[in-house]
């Protein structure tokens, strides 16, 4: 899995050297309120690696967005699944593949900020079998608000999502999203950032992650990122590497 990584973060370099407005939302779950320019693709390469106690683990997200209106765009995120159990074996694939859309309703002022929705549904394209999917659709909805206080930039995540469609239950095992980050510049080139989320899941145990990482804004369409989530539930010492790339053509 290491020699993969270093493969992927050395085709991200290419790929971002080559491209000449960046909305840095990545590595961060928490939502933030810029959409892609008007017209134009944007792309986020992303890898993350699991350090299980027990199993090991890596995903490579693409993530294709399309600026449809200045306030307005659309995507969808291509996972690639490689799985390397304690016991059992290994697995490489497609996952579950996630259609989305973000459309700012309002833009920020000094009085107020900014807001914008986005729904989601996830495509159960991945194995099941195999442990590459959930083998059902998942439909969300997200709330984000968004709020400079000087250099310092706040977002805040209000979410629901519908998971494993269609059942009988439409409520049991559904899952909540509270989450707020926070990214100050340092200069002109790097900014640190960090994150609290909390997923309370109907009818199963809750989670409360955070995150703290560093992006790298190589150009003006351009910028990197490093960060790492720890589990803070229970004292658990799992933790997820966070790298990845987001260019603006």
């Amino acid at each position: 899995m290491q020699k993969l990584a270093v493969k992927v973060m050395a085709a991200l370099l290419l790929v971002g050297l080559a491209a000449s407005e960046v909305w840095p939302c990545r590595p961060l779950k928490t939502e933030d309120c810029g959409t892609t320019p008007v017209g134009r693709p944007a792309l986020e390469l992303g890898i993350e690696a699991d350090m299980l106690n027990e199993d090991t683990g890596c995903a490579l997200c693409s993530v294709f967005n399309y600026g449809l209106a200045h306030n307005w765009d659309a995507g969808i995120e291509i996972p690639f699944v490689y799985l390397n159990p304690d016991s059992g074996t290994s697995q490489s694939g497609l996952g579950d593949m996630v259609l989305r859309s973000k459309y700012r309703f309002l833009e920020e002022t000094p009085s107020r900020p900014a807001f914008l929705v986005k729904p989601t549904f996830k495509i159960p394209n991945g194995d099941e079998s195999r442990g590459l999917g959930s083998g059902k659709s998942d439909a969300g909805l997200m709330l984000v608000l968004t709020k400079g206080f000087g250099s310092l930039a706040g977002h805040f995540n209000l979410g629901y999502n519908m998971l494993d469609l269609p059942r009988d239950d439409r409520f049991r095992g559904n899952a909540a999203f509270l989450g707020l980050g926070l990214q100050y510049p340092l200069d002109s080139r790097f900014s640190i950032l960090g994150e609290v989320i909390h997923e309370p899941v109907s009818g199963a145990d809750n989670t409360l992650e955070g995150i703290i990482g560093l992006i790298w804004n190589v150009t003006g369409k351009t910028a990197y990122d490093l960060a790492i989530r720890v589990d803070l539930t229970d004292n658990n010492n799992d933790h997820l590497i966070i790298s990845g790339l987001t260019v603006n053509f």
